[in-house]
């Protein structure tokens, strides 16, 4: 049995790819490694915007 990925996945050819591997990489910097790129999170686990662009990942 073969498996397919759903519509709409990330193997298109419009961009999207690099969408989800950015999404990715701030999810794992946001959630388990903010000192990855010298980030300090706030006590409740927040860290502003600008200072994610500043980072220019």
């Amino acid at each position: 049995m073969s498996r397919t990925r759903p519509t709409g996945s990330n193997n298109r050819s419009d961009g999207s790819t690099e969408h989800v591997a950015v999404s990715r990489l701030l999810s794992k910097i946001l959630r388990h490694k903010p000192e990855m790129i010298g980030i300090c999170l706030d006590s409740q686990g927040w860290v502003s915007v600008d200072e994610l662009i500043r980072r220019n990942l």
